[in-house]
């Protein structure tokens, strides 16, 4: 938002789109050249790399290529999973409610030029990437320590950045117009919501490392419904004359939305990995089957052994039998008929 904001007070509104639409073909091409499937296919890493590597992800790789069953009924039933996606969704709407409203407040309300609206638009964001990267490493330490659950660290990140936000948005409402109080808040606001990258976004892995991305899929797609509409219903509202009335209804309905989202994911969240996430592949099925096979050739095997042997204990046809089952791999079995007894007549 920096960079546009002097973009546009020096080479108009297109300079905007040529900017970063060049910038995001640059970074494709780089992609292309730079990501690859494996290590073993990535042609500029070193040898010792590379051996690292693949030593490293060896036993997820062997997983990975197992062909694991989507448990959707336990999936699309499970409460941490509906918690998640509400949570996400909910953040969308304060989270694109500031990103897209903000500079319209500061212009309409603080009277800001083009590039100032652009540069204290951009500055939450710089701020949220700031305190990302610290509390991240503070809620990992944290948990390298075991000081407490998974789920624990998770709530506790998601009350810092949704509960602060919200905290953030009801006092900017009764803040009328005062300019520092404004910029404060709005900072603060970006800036805790930098604590949402250890809270509910790392939720869907902690769910099931296997079914990640369909979680977080559907998390995404709440994320993206709220994302569009709070912005419209925002806009509804403001519509018209602008009042300081009327941006208080906008923000008081962000930092609700935001207290419901932290109320939800405390009672009902969780970042426990769920029973379902290791279903039996079907690799592991046809092994079983194979398995089961032969344990029943092998009982019968067992069983005929065992009669042969109770019919030489009993002395009838021992030898034959005996001789019958004496064997190298391989040999055909036969078993020769009895003899016909010889019938004598009595005179």
């Amino acid at each position: 938002m920096p960079i546009a904001g002097i973009l546009i007070a020096n080479y108009g509104w297109e300079s905007v789109f040529y900017t970063f639409g060049g910038s995001g073909i640059a970074f494709v091409f780089f992609w292309m050249l730079l990501v690859y499937d494996s290590p073993t296919k990535h042609p500029y890493i070193t040898d010792r790399e590379k051996a690292l590597l693949e030593t490293s992800l060896a036993d997820e790789m062997a997983h990975n290529r197992k062909k694991l069953p989507v448990p959707w009924r336990s999936l699309l039933t499970s409460v941490p999973v509906w918690t998640a996606t509400y949570v996400m969704a909910a953040s969308g709407w304060s989270y694109s409610v500031m990103l897209s409203l903000t500079p319209t407040y500061l212009k309409n309300m603080m009277n800001y030029d083009i590039t100032k609206t652009g540069i204290m638009s951009g500055l939450p964001y710089l701020l949220m990437y700031a305190f990302s990267v610290g509390f991240s490493y503070i809620i990992d330490l944290l948990r390298q320590k075991d000081c407490c659950s998974v789920s624990t660290l998770r709530k506790i990140a998601n009350v810092v950045s949704q509960m602060g936000q919200g905290v953030c948005l009801i006092i900017l409402s009764f803040s009328g117009c005062s300019e520092i109080i404004a910029l404060i808040l709005i900072n603060t606001s970006g800036f805790v919501y930098g604590a949402t990258y250890s809270g509910h976004l790392a939720v869907p892995l902690d769910l099931s490392p296997n079914f990640s991305g369909i979680i977080y899929a559907f998390n995404n797609l709440g994320f993206t419904f709220l994302a569009m509409l709070g912005p419209l219903i925002s806009g509804i509202i403001i519509t018209g004359h602008q009042t300081l009335a009327k941006w208080a209804l906008v923000f008081r309905i962000a930092a609700a939305i935001n207290i419901s989202n932290v109320v939800l994911f405390t009672i009902f969240g969780s970042a426990e990995v769920q029973p379902w996430n290791d279903p039996p592949s079907q690799d592991d099925s046809t092994e079983e089957k194979h398995q089961a096979v032969e344990q029943e050739l092998a009982a019968v095997v067992s069983s005929v052994l065992g009669n042969s042997k109770e019919i030489s204990n009993n002395g009838v046809g021992a030898a034959r039998i005996n001789s019958a089952f004496e064997c190298s791999p391989g040999d055909e079995i036969q078993i020769a008929p009895p003899e016909s007894p010889v019938i004598t007549s009595k005179k």
